[in-house]
C-alpha cells in the first residue's frame, strides 16, 4: 500500500512538473541524485600534505579555506561615471520583501524566522523602513547584523570528501539584515537591467537571464557556426571557492566602474567587512572568526553582487575572435574556426587572460595573487561537428581539460593544441 500510494504521488509530481519549467528542473535536480551516496560523516580531511583528524582540526582548515585573507590597492584614483539614482526604501519595498522570503528557511543569530516577520509586517514595516533608510544612507550595516552562523555542506558529486574544497560555507544571517539585504539586491538588479550594466551575454541571478535562455543563445551561436562549416570549440571555466576568495576593494571598483551609487557600495563595503561568524562542523562549533574577505553564500545579494564582480571578464571576452557565456561564477568561451586546432589555439590565449584576470581579481595572500584557485579540473574542453546536414549532436563533457569527445565521433587528444 504504502509503496503504490509513494508511486502515484511521485507519478502526479511528474504531470505536474510537466508544465513548469521551473519543477522540471527540480525534478532533474532530484533524479540526479536519487540513490547517490550520502554521508553526515566528515572523513579527515588532506590539505598541506597534512591530514586533519579531530573536529577542532577540520574547523580550521575550513574556515583557512572558506575565509581566505585578502589583499588589493591598485584600484585607487580612478575616475569613475556618473552614478544612477538611489531613492529612499518604501513602506511598500519593506511590506513586499517581507513578503516574497521562504518562511521556513533557518533563522541566523537572532533566531528570528521569517514567518514571524511575515505575521507581524503590517506592524514592523514602518519601523523596518525608518532603521533600513537610516542603515543605507549612512553608510552603516550595524554589527548584530553582521553576525552569523557557518555550516560545512558537502558540494554534491564529489569524489574526495577528504579535500576541505569539497565542503560549501552556507551563511545563516541575521533575520532583519537578510531583508534589507534582499532590498538591495533588488534595486541592483534593477538598475543592471534598466540602465544596461551587465553584459547581456551574462546569464543566471537575472530575470529572463535563465539556463534555457542561455542554451538558447549557444545553440544559435553553433548552428551559425555549423552554417558556415566551421567547428566550434567551447572551454568551460569554473573559478574555485569564487565567493570567499572575492574581494571588496574590487567588487566596489567594480560597481562604481558601472555606475552604482557610491551610497550603495559603501553600504556594501560596511556589510562585507569587519563581518563575525562561528564555523559548526558535526558537533562541534569553532570560537568565533572575524572575516574580511569573500561574499556569502546565503545572502540574497550574492548572485547579483558577483555578476558585476566577474562582467569584465564575461564582456572582453564576448568580442573578437571568441564569444562569451557567463552563467554567476561559471564562464563558456567559445570559438568558431575551420578546424578544432585552430580553435585550441585560440582558447589557450584566451584561457591565459582569464588567468590574468584571476590573479588581479581574486584574493591575494601575502602580497602574491592566488592563482591556484582557477585549478586544471575546474576547466574542460570540447569540440563540436556538424558531420550530416540534417544531425546536429550536442558535445558531451568531460571533466579532464585537455579531453574532448563528441557524439559519432571518436576520442581525439588535443593536450598538444591546447597547452602548448
Amino acid at each position: 500500500m504504502i509503496r503504490k500510494f509513494r508511486r502515484n504521488a511521485h507519478r502526479k509530481r511528474v504531470e505536474e512538473a510537466s508544465g513548469n519549467m521551473s519543477q522540471v528542473w527540480k525534478l532533474a535536480k532530484w533524479s540526479k541524485e536519487r540513490g547517490a551516496k550520502y554521508e553526515s560523516f566528515m572523513p579527515p580531511l588532506k590539505a598541506n600534505s597534512r591530514v586533519y583528524i579531530s573536529v577542532e582540526e577540520k574547523a580550521e582548515i575550513l574556515a583557512e579555506t572558506f575565509f581566505p585573507p585578502a589583499h588589493l590597492s591598485d584600484t585607487i584614483g580612478h575616475n569613475y561615471p556618473q552614478e544612477s539614482p538611489v531613492p529612499p526604501i518604501t513602506v511598500d519595498e519593506v511590506k513586499r520583501t517581507i513578503a516574497n522570503a521562504q518562511p521556513k528557511t533557518a533563522p541566523g543569530t537572532d533566531d528570528i524566522t521569517n514567518h514571524l516577520l511575515q505575521v507581524a509586517k503590517e506592524t514592523l514595516a514602518p519601523v523596518l523602513t525608518d532603521l533600513f533608510n537610516g542603515c543605507l544612507f549612512s553608510g552603516c550595516c550595524p554589527l548584530h547584523f553582521r553576525e552569523s552562523k557557518t555550516v560545512a555542506l558537502r558540494k554534491p558529486g564529489k569524489d574526495d570528501y577528504s579535500d576541505p574544497r569539497a565542503y560549501r560555507p552556507i551563511t545563516l544571517l541575521n533575520t532583519l539584515g537578510k531583508a534589507l539585504e534582499a532590498i538591495v539586491a533588488t534595486r541592483l538588479s534593477y538598475a543592471a537591467e534598466t540602465y544596461g550594466l551587465l553584459p547581456p551575454s551574462h546569464f543566471g541571478g537575472r530575470k529572463g537571464q535563465s539556463t534555457e535562455t542561455a542554451i538558447h543563445a549557444f545553440l544559435e551561436v553553433t548552428y551559425a557556426a555549423w552554417e558556415r562549416g566551421e567547428t566550434v570549440s567551447m572551454l568551460l571555466m569554473d573559478v574555485a571557492q569564487a565567493y570567499p576568495n572575492v574581494s571588496h576593494l574590487r567588487l566596489v571598483h567594480n560597481l562604481r566602474r558601472r555606475k552604482i551609487s557610491a551610497i550603495y557600495t559603501k553600504w556594501i563595503l560596511s556589510f562585507l567587512q569587519h563581518r563575525s561568524t562561528t564555523l559548526t562542523v558535526s558537533t562541534y562549533t569553532r570560537p568565533r572568526d572575524t572575516v574580511n574577505t569573500g561574499i556569502l553564500q546565503g545572502s540574497p545579494l550574492s548572485p547579483i553582487l558577483y555578476l558585476f564582480y566577474n562582467a569584465d571578464l564575461v564582456e572582453g571576452f564576448d568580442t573578437g575572435p571568441t564569444r562569451c557565456f557567463g552563467y554567476i561564477d561559471d564562464v563558456n568561451l567559445i570559438a568558431c574556426g575551420e578546424t578544432a586546432e585552430v580553435n585550441c589555439r585560440t582558447l589557450t590565449a584566451a584561457f591565459g587572460t582569464a588567468e590574468t584576470w584571476a590573479a588581479y581579481s581574486e584574493a591575494v595572500e601575502g602580497g602574491h595573487p592566488r592563482c591556484s584557485n582557477r585549478r586544471s579540473s575546474k576547466s574542460s574542453i570540447s569540440h563540436d561537428w556538424r558531420r550530416e546536414p540534417k544531425r546536429w549532436p550536442l558535445s558531451k563533457r568531460q571533466r579532464t581539460p585537455s579531453r574532448t569527445m563528441a557524439r559519432g565521433l571518436p576520442y581525439r587528444d588535443t593536450s598538444s593544441q591546447l597547452h602548448s
